[in-house]
């Protein structure tokens, strides 16, 4: 019988003792055992209720996932088993409704369930025939073959096939997910034609349901690098929202492994005597994600001195087999790769090497040693600042920590977007997600940032509010020159700047081409994909209608074959090897705050850290309130004004009026620097001339009325308007004579 893990507790059961009920406080099915979970409606009985009233829709019923339950300290359980785990209280997202209302929550179940059902079994059958379809060849071969020799050679490949069928059914798989999804929305697309806007709605609406519940599956099964894109995506403006809820599943509920491999993996990595310092909680772990569970404990530490403390902490255990998982996922992603430059070419020309950077990062998670070391720094980094009272990193323990085993303190709070769930006030969540942002401004300028702050990795803590970020395996250190590039790279987008653009990029190791080679219109393209993704965050719906209206605009691009290029390269350039963990970190940043209804200046607040630290260590005269201020919470105006120069025009004049509007400007960051000369018509003289501001975002140097500016292309406009006005005169003069 097939083997299956029960979603809360871990144990493999068969599809009997583990069958997908539905869950009457939420409308959703999962495969839990006998033991675990409330009482449930099984499918089987939801069919037989009645059909919903001539006035309600199936579709209405919404797909949410349940509540995670509050938890509180339990007394310490001794003798040789474990700990008796907290007892909590859970309470459904929405309660059981009337008997339509769940009656309508059924039989889409129901819909759902029988689609996946149908599927599964061409699944099953297309394995079989590949199975057989191999053997034959196979036999045919063997018994074709000439000699011994031949017969021999035919039966070392059948022999070697043994162990690569893993590898061949996890590609198999992705094929096969790929294909299902292509069909089923090419089918939808036609049968769509000729019918009521109502009706396309509904079937649209149905087919996005089942693929979206067949793709959580699948992944969900697969585990391992997918399950890494699957969390990136999940909290994408441009996805669906039927997408969005089915895999966010997969931030902190993935299956996990039972509770005797558990042990065993304790017992390899920190030795026969592990429980002398671990003491494991019964019940299912807290979470269970991509490369790791997470289990509550209790932990024995050795302070400073040599004192020894127990702890109330967790342990995070990798999972089995993950890594190899990862490695052959790595060689399926090409085909992925390959589907999303089909499918969006004007977005993306090759997303194969995009891909494989990604994998690198996803790599690196693998060892917990390196990622205790960057939870360590990054801890000591944000408790170093202002920011140490709103945000902080969970405390890891050295001596627990191995390349698949580490130990660090418990957090007691609830998932970021568990926030807006309970209803907590605009106030308090626009605080929590500034916080947010304010942290990773500091980071990104510092020694090291987090690359994957997806919702599964923070957590609002209950008791004082502040927000923990967890899961360190992918972080990225900056060395000081590279801190200085990520730096220009922000003020270079800001700026709309493409030679800065080009400097910050040779820095990080990721060189365009210069002025010397032919017209690259590659900077300019990344600058705008930056500043679209650096745009203000906003409501999700908005932030879903900018991305629905900058696809429609780029497929309407003209140009031919060479624009599509232009602008899939440029796409492709940010999101590849240097740059790849800023595009991603700043993009999960924005869908986290959207996601949670907050607007934010996102592009200001996160680069006023570092620039901020690149005036302060510039040799340019910076104001004594802008030294002031790099020490005070981010803040973002660019070059805070200079004491304004000597002799101060009259008070009540003009040149005082003006002088005042243009200091206001500039101190509210809408102005850089700015001259002003006012002269009189009649008599020529000069009534105001004012110099404020400065030069330039990177040298700021005081402008004064002497200071000279290089006018560009704005001196052609004086040019034109002289020649235009010497045309002018000479036609009124009568009689002007030949060329001039």
């Amino acid at each position: 019988r097939r083997r299956h893990h029960c979603r809360v507790c871990g144990e493999v059961c068969c599809a009997r003792c583990a069958p997908k009920r539905l869950d009457a406080s939420t409308g959703r099915s999962q495969r839990t055992c006998e033991r675990c979970g409330p009482p449930r409606v099984n499918l089987s009985l939801a069919r037989q209720q009645p059909p919903p009233s001539a006035h309600s829709s199936p579709l209405s019923a919404s797909a949410s996932g349940p509540s995670t339950p509050s938890t509180s300290p339990s007394p310490f359980a001794g003798g040789g088993g474990g700990l008796t785990p907290p007892v909590a209280d859970s309470h459904g997202p929405g309660g059981g409704g009337g008997g339509g209302g769940m009656s309508h929550a059924a039989l889409l179940e129901v819909y759902i369930e029988d689609a996946l059902h149908r599927l599964a079994l061409c699944w099953y059958g297309l394995r079989a025939a590949s199975i057989g379809l191999t053997l034959l060849l196979l036999a045919t071969a063997f018994v074709h073959a000439a000699g011994w020799r031949g017969r021999a050679a035919v039966a070392a490949t059948a022999a070697g096939l043994v162990p690569l069928r893993p590898f061949v059914l996890r590609y198999y798989r992705i094929v096969w997910l790929c294909a299902v999804v292509s069909w089923r929305v090419g089918c939808a697309s036609l049968a769509v034609r000729g019918r009521s806007a109502a009706a396309a709605d509904a079937l649209w609406e149905m087919t996005h349901r089942v693929n979206a519940r067949f793709v959580y599956d699948t992944v969900a099964s697969l585990g391992g690098f997918w399950v890494k894109l699957a969390q990136a995506t999940s909290v994408s403006s441009a996805l669906p929202e039927v997408y969005k809820l089915e895999l966010a599943q997969l931030q902190d509920a993935m299956p996990a492994d039972d509770l005797p491999s558990v042990h065993r993996l304790l017992e390899a990595e920190l030795g026969p005597e592990w429980r002398s310092s671990v003491k494991l909680y019964d019940g299912p772990p807290l979470g269970s994600a991509t490369i790791a569970q997470v289990h509550r404990a209790r932990l024995r530490v050795v302070r400073e001195g040599g004192r020894v403390e127990e702890v109330e902490g967790v342990v995070k255990v990798q999972h089995r087999h993950v890594e190899r998982s990862l490695l052959i996922d790595i060689g399926a992603s090409q085909i992925v790769a390959l589907l999303a430059s089909f499918a969006f070419p004007h977005l993306f020309q090759d997303m194969r090497v995009v891909v494989k950077d990604l994998s690198v990062l996803t790599r690196a998670e693998l060892d917990f040693r390196i990622e205790a070391q960057s939870q360590a720094t990054a801890r000591e980094l944000l408790a170093a600042s202002e920011l140490g009272g709103a945000v902080f990193v969970p405390e890891v323990f050295p001596a627990l920590a191995t390349r698949r085993v580490l130990g660090m303190e418990y957090v007691q709070g609830e998932n970021i977007k568990e926030v807006r769930r309970r209803g907590a006030s605009e106030l308090e969540v626009t605080r929590i997600v500034t916080a947010l942002v304010d942290a990773f401004s500091l980071t990104m300028h510092g020694e090291i940032f987090n690359c994957d702050p997806h919702p599964g990795n923070l957590l609002v803590e209950t008791a004082t509010g502040r927000l923990a970020v967890l899961d360190w395996g992918q972080a990225r250190r900056l060395s000081p020159a590279e801190r200085t590039a990520y730096t220009r790279l922000f003020m270079a987008v800001a700026m709309e700047d493409t030679l800065l653009m080009r400097e910050a990029c040779a820095d990080l190791g990721a060189p365009q081409s210069d002025f010397a080679g032919p017209p690259d219109p590659m900077p300019n393209t990344m600058v705008g994909t930056l500043r679209f993704l650096l745009r203000d965050t906003k409501q999700a719906a908005q932030a879903r209608g900018d991305f629905e209206q900058l696809e429609a605009i780029l497929r309407q691009v003209k140009g031919g074959a060479d624009a599509d290029v232009q602008i899939s390269g440029g796409v492709e350039e940010i999101c590849r090897g240097a740059l790849l963990p800023f595009t991603k970190t700043v993009n999960l940043l924005f869908e986290v705050a959207s996601s949670l209804d907050v607007s934010l200046p996102l592009l200001q607040r996160l680069i006023s850290s570092g620039y901020a630290a690149l005036l302060a260590a510039s040799p340019f005269d910076v104001a004594a309130e802008l030294r002031e201020q790099l020490h005070g919470p981010p803040r973002f105006v660019l070059a805070p004004p200079l004491p304004p120069a000597a002799p101060r025009p009259p008070p009540g004049s003009l040149a005082a009026s003006a002088e005042a509007s243009l200091l206001a400007l500039h101190a509210e960051g809408r102005l850089l620097g700015a001259q002003l000369c006012v002269l009189d018509a009649s008599s020529g003289g000069v009534i105001a001339d004012i110099g404020i501001g400065h030069t330039s975002y990177l040298t700021p140097h005081a402008v004064t009325s002497q200071t000279a500016f290089n006018l560009r292309d704005i001196s052609k406009l004086f040019v034109a308007a002289a020649v235009l006005r010497l045309i002018e005169e000479g036609g009124g003069g009568g009689g002007g004579g030949g060329g001039g």
